[in-house]
């Protein structure tokens, strides 16, 4: 690579004060670059209106008193982030709308310093709008405050927004600390992508009011959103061979796949399985208010301040192809364990969830015990590579073949007294962070290791 040329690409559709969709082109006959300077920038503005016959007008500091914003609220107001070529999407992830917006307010409230200021410079970004120092979210909490007073005292805010994990704009979770480029996108071969934004049509999901009863309403208005690329140039020997019509490209990034299982309350142990799959690096699950799922759930409704629920599990165990991971104990099921508590935090740091570095002040045993019970972002992570690179754990009596080919992960968990949490849904995912896209420049088709 010789250099960079930053290309601003604005949208194809016009909208007023708030789109239903926008859509980019990337169209051009160099290839592109997706480092770290290929993203989004909003700029937007917070309104209020006493009354539906006022009139709108802009926020102000004190705002921050009466209302306050979900975490992550910008994701939230996004239905879809989708890239196509002609009418194929292109599919790198398999979860629901409504949820990874609330995991990554997961991963943006626990990321590692260099690289949250490097996603994320600007502090009006929402990735700041969520709790790190493990208090809760309301009017009270001091993060809110100085989020809250900085957005609404101005007239507009201006962010960028770099997605994780979505294909093409963030393909190697850890590239910034663990030096991990990305690879270039060989546009002479793809000929043109179109990337969709979907946003839903409730704006004011995002809101909470101090006072229930109040007849302000409030909305976010998106002035404008551009896009910005980095157009490679390229030593030509390298371009020769990057545009070679038998040549296949892999992209680096991480994929994950979503489950959600209903579990009656009370109930004190639940199976479920991943099937055909690949085995996974890991397993992250947590648990949500029933009506997340549904896609009927406000900021509103939420009264304990807290994002994730308890989930009250005990262990966790695991089988691939119906071959155990666990032949002594303690064991990676036993997330309880003194010595498992202490493997989960070493994980973390070395092998984090979804391959988003984790800041290690903020991840500490205290709040990974008994998975994560005294955390306001309650969850169970089992790490199944080995501890120092990213190959898989094998079960016993089995070798390395094993990994090669589909099978099913069963999932037996087992709850502590009272049994499975009333009213929420377990959410279980899964991830690969290590090829989630194939280009084959012969056939100029996309394919996913790990998405049918």
């Amino acid at each position: 690579m010789l250099g960079s040329d930053f290309v601003v690409i604005e949208p194809d559709n016009k909208w007023e004060d708030y789109p239903s969709q926008v859509v980019f082109q990337l169209d051009s006959k160099k290839p592109f670059f997706c480092g770290p300077m290929t993203r989004f920038n909003v700029t937007g503005s917070f309104k209020k209106r006493a009354t539906r016959a006022s009139a709108w007008t802009t926020m102000a500091a004190t705002d921050a008193a009466d209302v306050m914003l979900m975490w992550n609220w910008f994701e939230f107001l996004i239905k879809e982030i989708a890239v196509y070529r002609g009418n194929y999407k292109i599919c790198t992830s398999n979860e629901a709308v409504q949820i990874w917006p609330l995991l990554n307010a997961y991963l943006y409230a626990n990321m590692e310093p260099m690289t949250k200021k490097v996603m994320c410079p600007h502090p009006e970004n929402p990735a700041y709008c969520v709790p790190t120092k493990n208090t809760t979210w309301n009017f009270d909490s001091d993060e809110w405050k100085k989020y809250g007073t900085l957005v609404f005292a101005q007239e507009a805010i201006n962010f960028d927004f770099k997605p994780i994990g979505v294909f093409p704009f963030s393909q190697n979770a850890d590239y910034i600390v663990g030096g991990s480029y990305p690879s270039a996108l060989p546009m002479n071969s793809m000929e043109k992508l179109d990337v969709r934004i979907t946003f839903r049509k409730d704006v004011e999901c995002i809101f909470k009011k101090a006072d229930a009863a109040s007849t302000v309403e409030y909305k976010f208005d998106i002035d404008s959103i551009q896009l910005c690329v980095e157009e490679a140039r390229l030593a030509p020997s390298y371009e020769k061979t990057l545009g070679s019509k038998n040549s296949t490209v892999a992209f680096a990034g991480t994929s994950r796949i979503m489950m959600a299982e209903t579990i009656s309350a009370n109930v004190m142990t639940y199976r479920t399985k991943f099937q055909k799959i690949l085995a996974p690096e890991g397993v992250f699950i947590f648990a949500l208010p029933k009506e997340v799922i549904g896609g009927e759930w406000k900021f509103e409704s939420l009264t304990d301040g807290k994002i994730f629920k308890p989930h009250n599990l005990k262990s966790v165990a695991l089988t691939f192809k119906g071959e155990t991971y666990e032949n002594k104990e303690p064991n990676i099921s036993q997330i309880e364990d003194n010595f498992i508590e202490v493997k989960t935090l070493i994980s973390h740091l070395s092998h984090p969830p979804f391959g988003v570095p984790q800041n290690p002040d903020l991840v500490t045993l205290s709040l990974l015990k008994s998975g994560g019970s005294n955390s306001i972002f309650p969850h169970v992570y089992i790490n199944l590579c080995n501890s120092l690179d990213k190959t898989r754990l094998v079960p016993y009596n089995q070798d390395g073949g094993l990994l090669l080919t589909e099978g099913d992960l069963d999932i037996q968990m087992k709850f502590n007294r009272g049994g499975a949490t009333d009213n929420v849904t377990y959410i279980i995912y899964i991830f690969y962070t290590d090829i989630n896209l194939m280009y084959d420049m012969k056939n100029k088709r996309f394919s996913s290791p790990y998405i049918h």
